[in-house]
């Protein structure tokens, strides 16, 4: 009988974008955050991670490698959940997972799914009829048909259903953006109640903005605190987060800038991804710096480079990691220190000097053409 994984433990993708990328990521067995910006290669690393995980037997045939715990392991469970592109598609997926409910049994598991749809419900008046075959609601004591929901409140449920009907199981769980749907509240409890519906799932998502969510808490403890989260050219991101951070007036939005500099220089805490420009920036200008999801590669050499000389706190996990490295930059001494290291390490004036190279230079070869030429 062939043996199960417990969970991705690494990925490596020898071939990505036409061999000009080489990816190797290794996975936490809970919650693995990717995160970007739109085009940068979030869905196609998902994509192809699922793809591989259809035969571990045939590893690296595809370009791809998947290493899994315990490495004896021939076989893994997994779900793939994405974000439909039409409308229609949510009622089918429903649809698809209420036949597999029917036949699923309705006990402890069952109970604690319908807890969990009666607390996220809760604020229009929806439950859940426990006593039914299929997932069925009800709201201010009336029948509600699921067609009549929202898309979120679709994409909600088919995220749930997936999990509940993965029965306990070691399941790896699969969800590009799984956020473009939801109301920001459900956003920042969603992984918290996959975990407790089976508690032995490892989530491998992609998104665009998993720190706002998870700073939230943050803002919530002091009324004086702000978070300003610079969009750039992202203008779909830019009006996701108008909507789902409108009347929240400790949260500014800030599109395409000019005055990245300024806006770096005036801030507390410098939360990004390790980009190289954004990160050496921030550290010439002795700002605390907390590097988050870095892509497999450049980044993640820059992560290591920032972190392991005091430059920065490398945030891996997000769900466990940021709140207590936003909390810990706080303290005087770790900013100084941190602050210290930045000085130590950078050299401040590196792009005078280098002007004063290119231009000494240019000098020399101008000044060799005149004479060669006279």
């Amino acid at each position: 009988m062939k043996k199960y994984a417990d969970y991705i433990r690494e990925v490596e993708i020898a071939e990505l974008w036409r061999g000009r990328k080489h990816i190797l990521w290794k996975l936490d067995p809970e919650v693995n955050v990717l995160s970007g910006t739109n085009g940068i290669g979030k869905s196609t690393i998902l994509r192809r991670m699922a793809s591989g995980v259809r035969s571990l037997d045939s590893n690296g045939e595809d370009g791809i490698t998947i290493r899994v715990y315990p490495d004896d392991a021939e076989l893994l469970r997994y779900d793939v959940i994405t974000t439909p592109d039409v409308r229609s598609e949510f009622d089918e997926n429903l649809e698809a997972l209420q036949e597999r409910v029917e036949n699923y049994e309705h006990g402890e598991r069952w109970a604690t799914f319908c807890d969990i749809v009666d607390e996220m419900f809760s604020a229009t008046s929806k439950t859940i009829v426990r006593d039914a075959k299929r997932v069925e609601l009800c709201q201010w004591d009336e029948p509600l048909h699921l067609h009549l929901l929202s898309s979120g409140e679709k994409q909600l449920l088919v995220i749930l259903m997936t999990v509940m009907l993965e029965d306990g199981n070691s399941t790896t769980l699969f969800m590009d953006e799984p956020e473009v749907s939801l109301h920001m509240e459900w956003q920042q409890t969603l992984i918290e109640k996959i975990r407790r519906l089976n508690p032995k799932v490892q989530i491998i998502l992609s998104t665009h903005s998993p720190a706002i969510k998870l700073l939230r808490p943050f803002l919530a403890g002091d009324s004086r605190r702000k978070l300003v989260v610079i969009c750039g050219n992202n203008r779909k991101l830019f009006e996701k987060l108008s909507r789902s951070c409108a009347g929240c007036g400790q949260i500014a939005l800030v599109e395409k800038t000019e005055r990245m500099a300024d806006f770096v220089h005036g801030c507390d805490v410098f939360v990004t991804k390790p980009g190289g420009l954004s990160s050496t920036e921030a550290a010439a200008a002795g700002v605390p710096l907390i590097h988050i999801s870095p892509i497999p590669g450049c980044e993640s050499h820059n992560f290591r480079f920032f972190a392991d000389r005091g430059m920065s706190i490398g945030v891996k996990h997000l769900r466990r990691e940021l709140l207590p490295a936003v909390e810990a930059v706080r303290d005087p001494a770790v900013a100084s220190r941190m602050r210290e290291a930045q000085r130590t390490v950078l050299n401040r004036f590196s792009t005078s000097r280098l002007c004063d190279f290119i231009e000494e230079t240019v000098g020399k070869e101008e000044q060799s053409k005149c004479a060669a030429s006279s």
